[in-house]
């Protein structure tokens, strides 16, 4: 089922001493596939929102279409977010973790292969996005959005090493994202 209200917090930090920006989810939409198979690369939503974010943050961040898991070899990808653990104050400000490209993860027959990051981030980063940082103009492009983790183990002994994965930002993301979605818009509050 859906929620009945949905809000965002803009920069969310909180140690700061300055008011909190709040956007109010007005709708979003999701691939139709989700239903189906959440563990896939149909594991992205598009949320929009009463305010605009970019004005908020002095930033704006696309997303920006991957070739192939290649791009993940040859380029340093940030993932950013609040992940709940007590090693990152309970997602209570943003971390960054710039981890290595593990491997490209199956999602079912005829699925691009999901990315996985190494990091420790864990439980709670869930949505947050994946950007990488254009060198001559400084901007940032998302390539990818938080979708789940796992704990991988390579050699018997060695300690677990903690993953994140993304949907596949390719082609066929985005086309889902487009063909037949569904949608949901939430009520406006009253009062």
């Amino acid at each position: 089922t859906w929620s009945q209200t949905l809000e965002f917090h803009p920069g969310y930090d909180y140690y700061s001493t300055e008011e909190l920006p709040t956007c109010r989810v007005t709708s979003c939409y999701i691939p139709r596939g989700y239903f189906d198979n959440p563990a896939t690369n149909h594991d992205i939503a598009v949320c929009f929102v009463d305010r605009n974010i970019g004005d908020i943050v002095d930033a704006k961040i696309e997303m920006k279409p991957v070739g192939s898991n290649d791009f993940f070899d040859q380029t340093p990808v940030a993932i950013v977010g609040y992940p709940a653990g007590s090693g990152f104050d309970f997602g209570k400000q943003m971390w960054k973790s710039v981890g290595a490209y593990l491997f490209g993860r199956g999602n079912g027959p005829g699925d691009d292969y999901a990315p996985a990051m190494a990091t420790n981030f864990g439980g709670g980063a869930s949505g947050c996005p994946w950007v990488v940082r254009n060198a001559s103009t400084g901007e940032y492009s998302a390539v990818g959005v938080t979708s789940g983790h796992a704990k991988l183990r390579y050699v018997r002994g060695e300690p677990n090493l903690m993953s994140l994965t993304s949907p596949f930002f390719g082609d066929r993301m985005f086309d889902r994202l487009n063909e037949n979605p569904v949608f949901h818009d939430f009520p406006s509050r009253s009062g």
